[in-house]
């Protein structure tokens, strides 16, 4: 199985300690991607393109992984996130997502001899 890290970028990704939403920086992209690929972050836009900018999207991304490592859930990179982001993995999702159609409820009404399924996404 193959592993992942963000080590070797961790000389430029130390330079986000302590970034939160607004700020800016060329290896954010690569951040997203990585949490992309563990399951804390969906695609904004096209599938590949994360901005450069560190948005609500990231931070609700960087909280989520804090609660699963039982972190401090502030959604800023920390240094005891960035110590965790740095570690190399196997690559398996830590957050599996269903797909779209597990979110498909049936209800099924009786309506005098005919029964009628209404579907309905969450």
């Amino acid at each position: 199985m193959p592993h992942h890290s963000l080590g070797k970028t961790w000389p430029e990704l130390r330079q986000l300690s302590g970034f939160g939403t607004g700020h800016n920086h060329s290896v954010l992209p690569s951040l997203k991607k990585y949490l992309y690929r563990l399951g804390y972050l969906d695609t904004v836009g096209d599938i590949g393109a994360f901005p450069r900018v560190f948005d609500e999207h990231l931070q609700a991304a960087i909280k989520i992984y804090q609660l699963f490592f039982n972190l401090n859930a502030t959604g800023i990179l920390d240094s005891a996130t960035m110590h965790h982001l740095i570690q190399p993995r196997c690559g398996v999702r830590d957050i599996i997502k269903p797909p779209i159609w597990a979110k498909i409820h049936r209800n099924i009404n009786v309506i005098g001899n005919s029964i009628s399924t209404l579907c309905k996404l969450n």
